[in-house]
């Protein structure tokens, strides 16, 4: 008999005061070593689910469970959450809601001193970990001060920090450029070659392509369709669109935006946002970007973009009145404006 890494039998998921299921009668055996992704519109049931597989739900977040779920021998609603922690590790959408600590190196070794480690093995896996993802030049750094991308590398790092057979990853790449993309491509890639079962919630798909063996479809809390990987990649944008999926392939994407980029530029004339000379960053000895002179006129989107760190955060957090620029000025309409009239301007 075929034994599962993950079996789902007819379960539904109702969160409480809920009249009705949200999850629905759900039926879904996933193989040891297999990389499923569960795709699907916002609201249609996927990170729900995925919280029945690493024991979040029913434990933490409550709600009436039926039917079966199982995830190498943990029953949802009857294992604790404790005993999944060596079994399933988990990266959330959003990394701030996982982080336990404030030091990056600390974050690492939190679940490694979770099940009583030793100090001498917790340093030598910092280092490995590490390594394996590339993330050397963030150890011992201030978690607070990392951009969204470098943040959500440092948990994935620590959800494979005990080697866990099951990674359960919502939307992992949200906050990441290409590199880091690709970084955390190669590593389900080696993760998978080494057995671990991976599932994958995502609205990204086109990174996807060649690394999910199979392909399933949620809507409204329902198990709807699936397809193994060769299926799913003859499917068209305009096929992929009509069921509330994103495009796999984005060339016509990356030529329209690639047309858009230009050098901001500021000429004489009148701007609604304007930055003369503009540093910004959390340390004056340590600035993330420097004299920066942007005119941003009135109805128009503009989009910053550069790699994970670069500091596309930062200079929004200022340009918000979040964060006080280390130097340099910001003008509204001409005339200088503090960062506490920002923020009223900004929201």
């Amino acid at each position: 008999m075929k034994q599962f890494a993950i079996t789902s039998k007819n379960s539904s998921f109702r969160f409480p005061y809920a009249e009705e299921a949200f999850l629905k009668s759900i039926d879904l055996k996933v193989a040891p070593g297999e990389c499923v992704l569960i795709c699907g519109k916002s609201g249609s049931g996927k990170t729900t689910f995925s919280r029945l597989l690493n024991g979040i739900s029913p434990n933490y977040i409550e709600g009436e469970l039926s039917g079966h779920v199982e995830t190498f021998g943990l029953v949802a609603g009857e294992a604790s959450i404790e005993d999944y922690v060596p079994i399933v590790g988990s990266v959330f959408q959003n990394p701030k809601a996982q982080h336990f600590a404030s030091s990056t190196t600390y974050e690492l070794a939190f679940p490694l001193e979770n099940v009583g480690t030793p100090t001498e093995r917790i340093t030598m896996r910092i280092n490995e970990i590490a390594k394996e993802f590339h993330i050397e030049s963030l150890l011992d750094r201030d978690i607070f001060k990392l951009s969204g991308g470098q943040k959500q590398q440092v948990a994935m790092a620590a959800a494979s920090a005990l080697r866990p057979k099951v990674l359960v990853l919502d939307e992992v790449t949200s906050n990441l450029d290409h590199n880091a993309i690709e970084q955390i491509k190669a590593m389900i890639k080696r993760k998978k070659e080494e057995g671990v079962t991976i599932i994958l919630t995502e609205h990204r798909l086109a990174w996807t392509k060649g690394l999910v063996d199979r392909y399933v479809l949620f809507e409204e809390g329902k198990l709807v369709q699936e397809w193994k990987s060769a299926a799913f990649n003859q499917l068209t944008n305009d096929d992929l669109a009509q069921i509330g999926l994103r495009a796999m392939d984005l060339s016509k994407q990356r030529k329209i935006l690639s047309e858009k980029e230009q050098t901001p530029k500021v000429t004489e004339g009148s701007y609604l946002l304007q930055t003369k000379n503009l540093t910004v960053g959390y340390e004056k000895n340590s600035p993330i970007l420097s004299n920066m002179t942007i005119g941003m006129n009135q109805n128009k989107v503009i989009g910053f973009t550069g790699p994970n760190g670069v500091g596309k955060s930062t200079l929004a957090k200022t340009l918000t009145g979040l964060l006080k620029p280390l130097a340099g000025k910001i003008l509204w309409q001409g005339q200088t404006i503090s960062s506490k009239s920002l923020v009223k301007k900004a929201f």
